[in-house]
């Protein structure tokens, strides 16, 4: 698998080969350059792979909703989003660097941009039975040093978000 940050520029696909899967895989072209697989129908963690490395996505709490990121290998979170209200949530970096996640619920559609308001990348779903996400990513995000889980946790809250819907 390749490198995320070597894909910006381009336009990747997420797409769920099989409506009986919880499997889900990134793709540049024909290339599997990311995989995103949910453990269990049920569950609230999603393990993601790319070239960059391995991570765990984890959803805890349930009145207030937090994600934890992980290296596959480590118990300590490398993230922690808390779920905001609709519409702009942050993601905190470090003291004096963060993200925000601009989500429209209507559209489908998710931005991440810098607090400086620059785009790093955008995912779109498509409408369809196979859950297939158009992201765009800019190549301004290389610099980018936390890109690759990044790109998981926007994916992630997508690929839920998608499930709840499809669930209610």
């Amino acid at each position: 698998m390749k490198s995320i940050r070597l894909l910006t520029g381009r336009t990747l696909q997420c797409v769920q080969p099989s409506i009986w899967k919880l499997e889900y895989e990134v793709r540049s072209g024909a290339e599997v350059v990311g995989t995103i697989r949910f453990p269990k129908a049920l569950s609230r963690k999603a393990e993601a792979e790319s070239g960059d490395g391995q991570w765990i996505i984890a959803d805890r709490g349930i009145f207030k909703q937090k994600l934890f990121v992980t290296r596959a290998n480590d118990q300590k979170p490398v993230a922690e989003y808390v779920f905001g209200a609709f519409g702009e949530n942050k993601i905190r970096l470090s003291e004096s660097r963060r993200l925000r996640l601009k989500r429209d619920f209507w559209k489908h559609e998710y931005a991440l941009t810098t607090d400086m308001n620059m785009l790093l990348f955008k995912l779109k779903e498509r409408a369809g039975l196979k859950g297939v996400i158009d992201i765009d990513l800019d190549k301004r995000a290389e610099s980018t040093e936390e890109l690759p889980w990044l790109f998981f946790l926007v994916l992630y809250i997508a690929i839920s978000n998608r499930r709840q819907r499809k669930a209610g």
